[in-house]
């Protein structure tokens, strides 16, 4: 009986011997597990979560530099060329016949009613004219009036600009210009004052004589050029 006793305190003892070993055992295994890198808690990491929603747009950037100049486009359709490029010549060339104005650097009206030269004179100036100056004293456009205007009427004497009334002997076109050798074109031996005295010859025209200009009695009829800027 006391021998079994026995037995079963030294059996009882080696159990718990072997249980702290055990326990100790555990204990310093799991110590170790909880201390190492791979078990740290601080470095394990979960399943990530649900993505958030989206948040505020952020502020707009500074601009980009100006990107590069591009190639050149196609070549535009000509534009309609200017009026001041038109040469003189073509635009007495639209010249028509008749009484009306005419675009040769000025304008120039034909007026076919027979009147003395003051009141040919006053029917230029009443339609913005006035008896034709420069028309006369530039070559080329006295040509020009006389083959376009003029011809076309036959034969017939025109008065023009140009008088010594307020001076005898002193001629003077109407727009202030004194008549001299370069820009009045006198016929041969004029002016002569030829039937001087009464009525006098003061106011010059042109006639079928080579339409060069000549003086003659300011009373006569006949008809007149007269001569406006163009508007």
């Amino acid at each position: 009986m006391k021998f079994l006793i026995w037995v079963l305190i030294n059996v009882v003892v080696k159990v718990l011997s072997h249980a702290e070993n055990d326990e100790i055992l555990v204990c310093k295994t799991a110590r170790s597990l909880w201390t190492s890198p791979a078990y740290n808690m601080s470095s394990m990491q979960g399943r990530p979560g649900k993505q958030g929603p989206p948040g505020n747009p952020g502020p707009v950037g500074p601009s980009g530099p100006p990107g590069h100049v591009g190639l050149p486009g196609p070549r535009g359709q000509p534009g309609i060329q200017s009026t001041k490029r038109i040469s003189n010549v073509e635009q007495k060339l639209r010249t028509l016949t008749g009484s009306v104005w005419k675009p040769i650097l000025k304008q120039y009206h034909v007026r076919t009613t027979l009147s003395s030269w003051q009141e040919a004179r006053t029917y230029c100036q009443s339609i913005g004219g006035d008896l034709v100056t420069s028309g006369m004293r530039d070559p080329q456009t006295r040509k020009d009036i006389i083959e376009h205007l003029v011809k076309p009427h036959g034969p017939q004497y025109y008065w023009i600009g140009l008088s010594d009334i307020d001076v005898e002997g002193s001629w003077k076109w109407v727009d202030g210009v004194m008549a001299t050798e370069e820009n009045t074109h006198w016929a041969s031996g004029e002016p002569n004052n030829s039937g001087g005295g009464s009525p006098p010859v003061d106011c010059g025209h042109i006639g079928p004589n080579q339409y060069l200009m000549d003086d003659h009695s300011c009373h006569r009829n006949q008809r007149a050029i007269c001569e406006r800027t163009a508007p």
